[in-house]
């Protein structure tokens, strides 16, 4: 008799349905953007440190490695102006629109997704660019699962250990376990490798502040993404007790100062949050 789906296995599932469409639409790009320009406006804060940038990708004599966990279509790792844009990329607007985020700052991404068909967009829109696999690529893989699930065997070399920098976007809210999650993260950071999250963010008494009448998406029947979200956001104090207890120090949290326009039937108006620790000495 089959086993029930895990929640990772629903996600997949949907995910794969959605891999190229879901970022067609202009409240996903105007987000997209969003978290770009605030990831490059945040820089000095997240704590990456400074390499001899050569414009493009960081200098190879200070190399940077980057891991886009839950990396969709490559939120946190496009390439917008610093390599040539193709033609045949104008067929993907939508991905090109946040090529930028972190990839002046780093010399090697990494990516992980729990969804083949986020992970076939994402490879395609970096090789549309001619930016070679030895720089960029993702797998498909799903560390919030029992270590016989995680997929693909790359997740056990040393190709997606040792992290400057993790990044997490717009992911964790569909995580069923976040704890079990970030403690795996960190591990695969170096040591004062910064992990960084970026959701939606709650009130100290676990709402989202939202105008009235807003409803979220957990539980929401009306949005086909709503069994997918096990989480409707997480608050400044539920994310420094994560990251502290997930191995980090030098936590910080910090919500975004212009809110995010959804869908009515997911809210019509929410906060997105960057929160970041530094891997601990002793981890």
């Amino acid at each position: 008799m089959a086993s029930k789906s895990t929640f990772g296995e629903i996600n997949k599932e949907y995910w794969d349905t959605q891999a190229k469409i879901v970022f067609k639409q202009e409240w996903v790009q105007n987000l997209m953007r969003q978290i770009a320009e605030n990831l490059q406006s945040h820089i000095d804060w997240i704590g990456i440190r400074r390499t001899t940038a050569t414009g493009g990708m960081a200098s190879q004599d200070t190399p940077v490695k980057m891991l886009d966990y839950a990396c969709g279509s490559g939120i946190a790792s496009r390439v917008r102006n610093h390599v040539p844009r193709p033609a045949r990329a104008r067929q993907s607007e939508t991905l090109i629109m946040i090529i930028q985020a972190l990839f002046p700052y780093v010399s090697e991404i990494r990516g992980i997704d729990v969804s083949d068909g986020m992970v076939e967009q994402y490879n395609n829109s970096i090789r549309s660019f001619g930016v070679p696999e030895s720089q960029i690529f993702a797998i498909q893989g799903d560390l919030a699962a029992p270590l016989t699930e995680q997929s693909h065997p790359s997740l056990g070399s040393s190709d997606f250990f040792q992290f400057d920098i993790i990044v997490v976007s717009m992911a964790l809210h569909h995580i069923d376990a976040p704890k079990g999650l970030m403690e795996r993260l960190v591990e695969r950071l170096n040591e004062d490798g910064v992990l960084l999250i970026i959701d939606w963010t709650l009130d100290q008494e676990g709402h989202q502040p939202q105008s009235e009448g807003n409803r979220s998406l957990r539980g929401n029947a009306q949005h086909s993404a709503a069994h997918t979200v096990r989480h409707e956001g997480f608050s400044k104090e539920q994310m420094e007790t994560l990251l502290r207890s997930s191995g980090c120090n030098e936590v910080d949290y910090l919500v975004l100062d212009e809110p995010s326009k959804v869908p009515p039937e997911i809210g019509g108006h929410k906060q997105l949050f960057f929160a970041r620790g530094k891997k601990s000495a002793l981890k």
